[in-house]
């Protein structure tokens, strides 16, 4: 009996070991964006032009909500060792339907639609997981539709870009996008959460994992 208790304890440990090294393995192919975007109209506004909240679609206090597919954008922040980081400021700014900001941007008309929030910030959770409800952005010019952020955090640099949406058709003529190659862009692209097919691009969950790079205080996971 002593044996077969021996036995098995030690096919358990042997178990765990083999689950760390390959959670160490899935850590290592974290990769973080090459090259941050930082194009015209994703530059950051500033702290007084991001609205405390994490709902785009409506502002506070009122009960109207923006024209628009509904969407929640959710997502982690992670170190290059994909270790989550709890704590981090997580600010985003975005088009509304007709792709225009709710503040000025060089060459474009501001938002119209009085109920569109535009911005918003989130700190992550201890496991640096974040969530926005908000409208599917729109295009204007040939950009494609993107949700801009900026991340800051007492231990990482400041990092600023932008996170784009899966199989959407702009996407492929987009000129900031096209910077990059295919495998460097899957960091940039936000994923569908939801069934469906791909033609419907709207009205879903998408998802996304930022990586930041360096190296979190909590190196394990």
């Amino acid at each position: 009996m002593q044996l077969r208790f021996f036995l098995f304890l030690s096919l358990i440990v042997l178990s765990s070991d083999m689950l760390g090294q390959e959670s160490l393995g899935s850590r290592d192919r974290c990769i973080a964006p090459i090259v941050e975007l930082k194009a015209d109209e994703a530059k950051y506004p500033g702290a007084k032009l991001i609205k405390n909240t994490s709902n785009l679609r409506r502002k506070t206090g009122i009960a109207l909500t923006a024209t628009g597919d509904r969407i929640s954008f959710t997502g982690k922040i992670v170190d290059s060792s994909c270790v989550p980081i709890p704590g981090a400021l997580i600010e985003i700014w975005q088009a509304d339907m007709t792709g225009a900001y709710t503040f000025p941007v060089s060459g474009k008309k501001i938002s119209t639609d009085p109920n569109f929030g535009g911005t918003g910030r989130f700190y992550t959770d201890n496991e640096g997981n974040f969530s926005f409800l908000t409208i599917f952005p729109g295009t204007y010019a040939d950009r494609a539709p993107h949700i801009n952020y900026r991340i800051t955090h007492p231990d990482f640099q400041e990092s600023i870009g932008a996170v784009f949406f899966e199989y959407h058709p702009s996407n492929a003529k987009d000129p900031v996008l096209a910077q990059y190659k295919a495998q460097e862009q899957a960091p940039l692209i936000a994923q569908k959460m939801t069934p469906g097919s791909e033609e419907r691009l709207t009205d879903r969950n998408y998802g996304v994992k930022i990586v930041l790079k360096g190296k979190s205080t909590f190196r394990r996971y």
